[in-house]
């Protein structure tokens, strides 16, 4: 098991669980802030699921072609825009850029990191059918970990 791509995917993990939680925690002081009515944050919650499939595939292809490494840095980066814009933003056409930022970063994150949950959680002579769903369960645990604790932290 290497340690460094241990910590990378659990610390990544959590991260991603955060982002997954990241609207709901905000959606009521970003609408009072906006001045909208909920149900337009309401739609920025659809908005960040929709994007997901597309950008799934997106990233998926991407990830064959060009390597994990790249796609998970791009994930990186667009999440860290994400959070920028919408720390920043003034209106919802700015909120509606962060949300996308959002969904597509956390899908380039998300689909490298489920392909080396295996690898990170599990060491080389103990990776096999019988053990992956350990290291896929582990995976998500932490993953429900960032999301369970995000609303806290906001």
């Amino acid at each position: 098991m290497d340690l460094n791509l241990t910590v990378m995917q659990a610390l990544a993990l959590a991260i991603a669980g955060m982002c997954h939680a990241l609207i709901g925690s905000v959606k009521v002081p970003l609408a009072k802030q906006l001045d909208i009515p909920e149900s337009r944050v309401g739609g920025l919650v659809s908005i960040f699921g929709f994007t997901l499939i597309p950008m799934a595939f997106a990233a998926g292809y991407f990830a064959d072609t060009a390597g994990r490494n790249p796609v998970v840095e791009t994930g990186f980066v667009l999440v860290i825009l994400s959070v920028i814009v919408l720390a920043t933003l003034k209106n919802y056409k700015m909120a509606l850029v962060s949300i996308l930022l959002l969904g597509t970063g956390w899908s380039a994150l998300v689909n490298v990191l489920n392909a080396l949950q295996g690898p990170a959680f599990l060491s080389r002579d103990q990776i096999s059918n019988e053990n992956l769903p350990f290291a896929m369960n582990l995976g998500d645990f932490i993953f429900g970990m960032g999301a369970f604790v995000m609303p806290i932290l906001v």
